[in-house]
């Protein structure tokens, strides 16, 4: 647990007399990957709007898989770039990992390079470890007030009409012990005892094993796209999904977050 929360520090943290200063003694890192055609369609949106909303005290970690042949975002300011192939263990687990489905539900190869990369060692540098999905977009100036509703060890967004949690947004502190565990169901080979073995099924169950303090940023909000409902849509757009990605409105009950329904309207 980082000092600052801890004694008289702590104390004028939370009652909000040095708040504004907060993310200058949290460490905080974020996290995202994409593939080439994934930078073309929506990478580059999501890296271009983190450089002008985010603070500049966080950085930003980019894993990818090739990053010489696109020299075009290896280089901007307040990024780390990682080339996804270099891990080892990855490239270990994609040699035996069966070819992807068309159903996302077994599309193991496609969401093991998020995995691998939200598990680097390098979350350790930091006390606050965001993972950010790329097809998102930063919409206004990101503040303080974000990172404060971020009190759990796993800060999540559950969905109580589908059956995994939405993994686009997931924030770490002091939770060791779950990206390690994470990392270790891939390893392993033990995601393959599950149903699913997608990225958001597998969290949740080793969600279920690993005690924390688990935060539902969420919480009573229904429907499949619960993002835009809870703070995270104060500050950004998450297009999950073709529809999204397409900016195509389409009448399907339970599909749309409240706030599309009624800008749509």
């Amino acid at each position: 647990m980082p000092p600052f929360r801890q004694g008289w520090l702590h104390r004028m943290v939370r009652a909000g007399i040095i708040w504004s200063r907060l993310e200058e003694l949290l460490k905080i890192g974020v996290c995202t990957s994409f593939s080439q055609q994934g930078f073309v369609e929506y990478g580059e949106r999501c890296l271009t709007s983190f450089y002008r909303y985010w603070p500049q005290s966080v950085d930003l970690h980019v894993f990818s898989e090739h990053l010489k042949s696109r020299a075009g975002f290896v280089n901007k300011r307040r990024q780390v770039a990682h080339d996804s192939l270099q891990d080892i263990e990855l490239v270990e687990f994609l040699a035996h990992a069966p070819k992807d489905t068309q159903d996302y539900r077994w599309k193991v190869q496609k969401f093991a390079y998020k995995v691998f990369a939200l598990t680097n060692p390098v979350y350790k540098k930091y006390d606050l470890w965001i993972w950010l999905d790329a097809d998102t977009e930063t919409i206004r100036p990101v503040d303080d007030a974000l990172f404060d509703a971020m009190k759990g060890n796993v800060n999540y967004l559950g969905r109580e009409d589908w059956h995994t949690s939405e993994c686009g947004w997931v924030a770490y502190r002091d939770a060791s012990r779950f990206l390690e565990r994470f990392r270790e169901m891939y390893v392993s080979g033990e995601i393959y005892e599950h149903n699913e073995t997608h990225d958001s099924y597998i969290f949740d169950r080793v969600r279920e094993e690993v005690p924390m303090d688990y935060n539902n940023l969420s919480e009573g909000v229904p429907g499949l796209h619960v993002w835009d409902d809870t703070i995270l849509g104060k500050y950004m757009k998450h297009y999950k999904g073709p529809l999204r990605k397409k900016g195509v409105y389409a009448d399907i009950p339970g599909y749309w977050s409240k706030d599309e329904t009624l800008s749509a309207t």
